[in-house]
């Protein structure tokens, strides 16, 4: 007769159901977990970028306009802030170089009824010593052909980035011939923001944080020439 040889029979086991469901929930704890860990690096990262980004703005307008100010011969006329129509935009002249600006609205293009932007929120050009002093400021609100300001200087540029708003800009001279410079940037929408304008303002804590950041710096500078 033919024998049939058989497999031995093994000790091992596999894994239970049970078992199965255990691992299984241990692995999605984990993998959420990390998750967690991974999104709030993701806004550590994203809050950090657009902190240097304002601070880097408030820097770099407070040094540009301290070298203007600096810059300027005796003979020439520091004048602002002006107002002229419309009334929102307001200007400072130092000599032939014109700044033109808006407190507490943001820069951007895709507005909406809900969060309105404009094209400019700090341009500078360079119409000339008579023009600049004899005004009127720019409508920062609407472009030319060029992406300009109506009205402005070619070669203007707009100081500002973009989903920014100055919330100070204040030049004042003092008696001993020296100038105060204030400057305030604030990136994000406003419902990020403890306020629109100021010195003070700052980002609400909660959800969103990362899209926001603000700074202000003051200096003092005197005429070289």
């Amino acid at each position: 007769s033919m024998k049939i040889d058989t497999l031995p029979e093994s000790n091992e086991k596999g894994f239970t159901i049970l078992e199965l469901l255990i691992a299984t929930t241990v692995l999605s704890v984990i993998l959420v977990m990390v998750s967690f860990v991974m999104v709030g690096i993701g806004n550590i990262y994203q809050k950090g970028i657009n902190q240097a980004r304002v601070q880097t703005s408030t820097r770099n307008i407070t040094r540009e306009v301290s070298e203007q100010l600096q810059l300027m011969n005796r003979s020439s006329a520091f004048v602002g802030p002006s107002s002229p129509a419309p009334g929102r935009f307001k200007t400072f002249c130092f000599g032939d170089v014109r700044y033109t600006y808006v407190i507490g609205e943001q820069l951007g293009t895709d507005s909406s009824p809900e969060n309105p932007k404009i094209p400019h929120v700090l341009w500078r050009d360079t119409p000339g010593a008579a023009a600049c002093a004899a005004g009127p400021a720019l409508d920062l609100s609407t472009n030319n052909a060029n992406g300009e300001p109506i009205g402005s200087e070619r070669g203007g540029t707009e100081l500002v980035p973009a989903n920014s708003r100055l919330t100070v800009f204040d030049i004042s001279s003092t008696l001993s011939g020296l100038y105060t410079v204030n400057v305030g940037v604030a990136y994000g929408d406003a419902d990020l923001l403890t306020a629109r304008t100021g010195p003070t303002v700052r980002c609400n804590s909660g959800a969103g944080n990362q899209f926001c950041s603000a700074a202000f710096l003051s200096t003092v500078v005197g005429r070289r020439l």
